[in-house]
């Protein structure tokens, strides 16, 4: 990739993190049309199946340079907030691909609402259109080796993300918005967590963040996640996680100073051992997120810490190591798919 691209690349990004998580779902979310035209068979440039990795399947937007040059970037999307389309940091090589086969294909169409982010166009004499892919990463060279435009596998994958999704379960009618409202509080009432309610009823526990965050630092071998259940108008409780195999008493005890009749400790399925474990491996590295409640399938609250780690690809590596803790507790996201 030439310097003047990674510049200009660099200067439009809007914040690493804020990138990565931008990059992860527009890539994870485009659709595209059936097409499979010469060229998108499942062989290299030299004839031979290409092999690095498992072959993935994933939509993206392929640049052009002024000078003919090919790399492999975000969906670009724009908002009239920041300003122009914004593409990747790092784009990715590309092999088995070039400007002149890409000049007689045809841009993905998306669905309706994501009608936005894809397409064709250009900018700064670049120009871009986004595809269904198929291929193999190189992360050793940051290189994707396409086997597949707008083959009909690939778009058939991609058309099934943008279904749209029905809710199995009939969703409640609520004759008022005070009705709304109630039934929302029920679903937090921390007596379902097996808390029960003070004497003088629940207190407002204020800055939870700011209160259990630096007591988690200070022990971190008790308490490994956190969340507030909203109680009532302008009351929340502090939901813990207590470490998985500690005392939970000696975490009630702590939480009852800090947090006083606004505190509902729980034992988390996370133990403190294996939360450090995870925030140390490398394969998770350079910087996981690190939440530390979320909800769970049904949108209860948990106070489960969870990691959030964004790669490019899977692989057997990181799968394995994924699968040393409790179900959901490392979750991944990736630009592309495992191929069926």
């Amino acid at each position: 990739m030439s310097g003047q691209m990674g510049e200009r690349m660099r200067g439009g990004v809007i914040g690493g993190s804020l990138l990565a998580v931008a990059s992860v779902v527009l890539l994870s979310g485009c659709a595209a049309v059936a097409q499979d035209p010469a060229g998108s068979s499942g062989s290299g440039e030299n004839g031979g199946a290409v092999s690095n990795g498992p072959e993935l399947w994933g939509a993206a937007a392929l640049w052009v340079s002024p000078e003919g040059e090919v790399v492999m970037c975000p969906v670009p999307f724009g908002d009239s907030g920041w300003g122009g389309p914004r593409v990747c940091d790092d784009p990715l090589e590309v092999a088995d691909v070039d400007a002149e086969s890409l000049a007689t294909m045809a841009p993905a169409p998306s669905a309706p609402a994501a009608a936005p982010l894809l397409g064709e166009g250009s900018d700064d004499g670049w120009t871009w259109s986004a595809h269904a892919l198929t291929g193999y990463f190189d992360g050793d060279a940051n290189r994707f080796t396409v086997t597949g435009v707008d083959s009909a596998e690939a778009t058939a994958l991609q058309q099934a993300v943008w279904a749209p999704r029905v809710n199995p379960e009939p969703q409640p009618a609520y004759a008022t918005d005070a009705d709304k409202l109630a039934a929302m509080y029920a679903g937090q009432d921390p007596t379902a967590y097996g808390c029960a309610e003070p004497a003088g009823g629940w207190r407002d526990a204020g800055d939870i963040e700011g209160l259990i965050g630096p007591y988690s630092a200070a022990y971190p071998e008790q308490v490994v996640g956190w969340s507030a259940l909203g109680v009532a108008d302008g009351v929340q409780v502090a939901l813990i996680g207590a470490a998985a195999g500690y005392d939970l008493e000696a975490v009630r005890t702590g939480a009852q100073k800090l947090f006083p009749d606004a505190a509902c400790v729980v034992t988390s399925r996370i133990s403190a051992e294996q939360l450090q474990s995870a925030l140390a491996e490398p394969l998770f590295g350079p910087d996981p997120y690190l939440a530390r409640g979320g909800s769970d399938d049904i949108g209860g609250t948990k106070a489960d810490p969870y990691l959030w780690i964004s790669r490019t690809a899977p692989s057997d590596e990181l799968d394995a190591a994924i699968a040393r803790y409790p179900a959901g507790f490392v979750q991944l996201s990736t630009w592309f798919q495992r191929l069926p």
